[in-house]
């Protein structure tokens, strides 16, 4: 015998198969698992485009820094896939409809198109931004990690007094220095260098 359901669920999915009818939004089991693979890709481009051996099998568990094992990079990806199948899972079988409903127009307002609502304010499509936000976290990582367990930047400050130096320098051929674009910032960053700031400034920098 089918199961038995009560009216609020059967309200609800005549609501959604109204929303199909009419072209609305919407998403699906099948969507969700098209977008985590597309998501899934989006990662692995970003480590293999703007990084080097984020996926190379002989340091899955060596490295200068802990940051750099890539076995995190194989977590991430695998968090990824997860993710987006619980999320799949989650949803019932008809999909869930998801177009952004407008009451009332407000005087002055410009709407954003609905495909960027959907992605930047919608929690069903949030798993597409997951990759990007891993990688960019990974990157901020791996040079966090670097900057407090290295002496130069940790003791003493001369790291951070070599980079001051190199933005202060004019390079031959060039009417002013990389900081030069405005004059008081390259006084600025000159004062704290005749200063030493950067004897105290290396680590609350850091951290």
């Amino acid at each position: 015998m089918p199961r038995c359901r009560n009216n609020e669920q059967i309200l609800i999915d005549t609501h959604l198969k109204n929303q199909l009818k009419v072209g609305g939004k919407y998403v699906t089991r099948t969507k969700t698992y098209i977008l985590t693979a597309v998501s899934a890709l989006l990662f692995i481009f970003l480590a293999w485009a703007f990084s080097d051996g984020l996926f190379s099998l002989g340091t899955l568990f060596t490295g200068d820094y802990y940051s750099e094992y890539t076995i995190g990079t194989y977590i991430l990806l695998a968090l990824i896939i997860g993710a987006g199948v619980l999320q799949a899972r989650r949803l019932p079988e008809v999909g869930v409809a998801t177009t952004p409903v407008t009451d009332s127009e407000t005087p002055g307002q410009t709407e954003d198109p609905k495909l960027w609502k959907l992605l930047t304010g919608n929690a069903y499509w949030a798993i597409f931004w997951l990759p990007i936000r891993f990688f960019v976290g990974l990157q901020w990582l791996q040079a966090g990690e670097h900057k407090i367990r290295d002496d130069a930047w940790m003791s003493g400050g001369t790291a951070l007094q070599g980079f001051w130096e190199r933005a202060v320098t004019i390079p031959e051929g060039r009417p002013s220095a990389p900081a030069g674009t405005y004059a008081w910032y390259q006084d600025f960053i000159q004062y704290m260098l005749d200063n030493q700031w950067y004897d105290w400034f290396e680590g609350d920098c850091d951290w």
